[in-house]
């Protein structure tokens, strides 16, 4: 998000104007080390949190790939059965 940065000269004749271009301007350099700062612990805190997950071995993740893969297909077919129904009934109707 960009920051907000007001005019450079006043509409009321720089009568009480401050500028807000001189604070973002100087104080840009605290905030991106802030942020670097910010950024660095999300990924150390990420790879500590991974490293406590718990995976799946090869078999259990082959098993439940067959389930997905074989309820897809029967509920494709299922599917696909019941549109060339109700088709066929729309065909005869008109």
């Amino acid at each position: 998000v960009a920051p907000t940065v007001r005019a450079l000269v006043s509409k009321t004749g720089c009568c009480t104007f401050e500028s807000y271009r001189t604070r973002w301007c100087f104080g840009r350099e605290k905030g991106r080390s802030k942020m670097f700062k910010k950024i660095g612990r999300y990924f150390k805190e990420s790879f500590a949190e991974m490293k406590k997950v718990s995976w799946p071995g090869r078999t259990e993740v082959l098993q439940s790939a067959k389930i997905v893969i074989i309820s897809t297909i029967a509920f494709a077919l299922i599917l696909g059965l019941v549109d060339f129904i109700l088709l066929r009934g729309l065909y005869l109707i008109f």
